[in-house]
This record gives structure tokens, sequence and C-alpha cells, in this order.
């Protein structure tokens, strides 16, 4: 078993000090019937999935080979 301390204000911890022998099965409880928080989404995780879908967008364009390759097949520097 793992030891944590929390802060909480006066008024709960007043009530959770009589249930201080039941505390890991009211944590269990409130931890069952809370609801799901959502899904973290960092830049980091996001940046994936939008170039992504702007590859996919970009390509279903059908652009025109000679615009973005030149003759080495390298992609050309796109302009800002």
């Amino acid at each position: 078993m793992s030891t944590i301390t929390l802060e909480v204000p006066s008024k709960l911890a007043q009530r959770l000090s009589f249930e201080r022998d039941r505390l890991p099965q009211v944590l269990e409880l409130a931890l069952r019937y809370l609801p799901p928080r959502p899904a973290m989404t960092s830049p980091v995780a996001v940046a994936p999935a939008q170039a992504f879908s702007e590859m996919i967008e970009f390509l279903s364009s059908h652009p025109a080979q000679s615009k973005y390759w030149d003759s080495t097949s390298r992609l050309k520097p796109r302009p800002i």
C-alpha cells in the first residue's frame, strides 16, 4: 500500500476524518463514479494528425507534378 498526502479544504478534511479507516474505499468509489476526463491532447500529439490531414487534402487535389517536383525528383520548397 502507498501513502499519499493531499491538501483539501478544512470542511472536507473534517468530513474525511470520520472516514479515516475507510478512506481507500471512499476514494475508490469516488473514482469509479466520476466521469472520465477528456483525453489530453498536446501539440505534439495533434501535429502529426494535422500534418497527415493536410497531406491527404493536398494529394486529393491532384497537384501538377511539374509544379512541386524538379527534374531530379526532389521536392521544391513551397513559397510562403
